[in-house]
This record gives structure tokens, sequence and C-alpha cells, in this order.
């Protein structure tokens, strides 16, 4: 195992044990029909955490925002004012210790994937894969606002990628800017 592997591992850890808590919780408060569903879950979700299916890349998400999709719900779980100075055009703030509550999960609509979001991809990622256990569709942004903000403002940044790829880039840049002034954007 190579060392990054082995750090992504590692910090992965607290999110194992926080699930197998949970799981053992909800196995012993419910009975074992409510533990067996939630395990019946764990074993998928762990393995779309493996084959990383349980990101979301900027690249799509800005896509998908291009094409206005109504199946997404962006939430930022970022604190109020971290939102209020700044956040990505469409999404609504639901900070993560309220979107883990009763009442935060009960906000959450079942019939919309959802793409949740953080100045990083690791408070995302663990609680998309809590969302997922409870039988939502969520992912986590791969890289965070952070990441969203490079793609979305600096295109130069692909001046080593193809042709089509550096074009992409710039189009992403002009549609979010709103400004046609950036270079190329005319």
């Amino acid at each position: 195992m190579n060392t990054f592997n082995y750090l992504k591992t590692i910090r992965l850890l607290p999110l194992g044990l926080a699930i197998l808590m949970l799981a053992g919780t909800q196995a012993c408060t419910q009975g074992g029909d409510a533990g067996s569903r939630f395990g019946d879950r764990l074993e998928p979700v762990a393995q779309a955490i493996v084959r990383g299916e349980d990101r979301f890349q900027v690249s799509d998400l800005a896509q998908a925002l291009i094409k206005d999709r109504a199946d997404l719900l962006l939430l930022d779980l970022r604190p109020g004012d971290a939102f209020a100075a700044e956040h990505i055009d469409g999404a609504e703030n639901l900070p993560l210790e309220r979107l883990l509550s009763q009442a935060g999960l009960a906000e959450l609509p079942s019939d919309r994937r959802l793409v949740l979001y953080a100045e990083t991809t690791a408070p995302a990622a663990q609680a998309a894969a809590l969302l997922r256990l409870a039988g939502l569709d969520a992912y986590a942004l791969e890289g965070g606002s952070r990441h969203w903000l490079d793609y979305t403002t600096t295109p130069q940044a692909a001046a080593d990628a193809d042709p089509q790829t550096r074009a992409e880039r710039q189009a992403v840049a002009c549609f979010f800017s709103g400004d046609p002034v950036i270079t190329g954007c005319d």
C-alpha cells in the first residue's frame, strides 16, 4: 500500500468507526429488522466509497448547473457566515451540525441527488456517507469549495491541457463569472 492510499485509509477510519457505532446503536434501539436494513446498506455504501462513486467532480457540477438540472440539490455545509461571504450559485446553506440533526434530515428531499460541499472534501464525504446510509442519494463535491473556485475562476490553469479542455474551462469561467471581459470570453 503506497503512502497516499495509507493516509487516505487512515482519514476514513473515524468515519468507519462512526458508521459502525451508528449501525450498532440502530440495531440495538430499533430491533433486528432496522439494524438489518441498515446493515444491508452498509456494504454498498462502503463499496461506493472504495470505488470513488461517492464523489461529484467539479466539471460535472459545472455542466449540471449550466443545464439547470432540477434533479440536483446543492448543499453548502459551511457555517452561515462563510456561506454569506461566498458560495456556489444555486446552493442552499445547511451547516453540517444541522444537516446531521433530525430536523436537518427531515428537510432533505428523497427524490433528488444531493451534492454536498464544504471548504474541503472530507466533511462533505463523511456527511454524504451517512446520508447514503440513511437511504439518500448523496455525493461529496471533490475538492470542496476551494477546488470549485479554482475551476471556475482560473481557466488558465488548464493551459497544458488539450485544446478542447482549455476551451471548456474558458467557457465555464465565462459562464460563472457572468463577465465576458475575462480574456477569451468575448
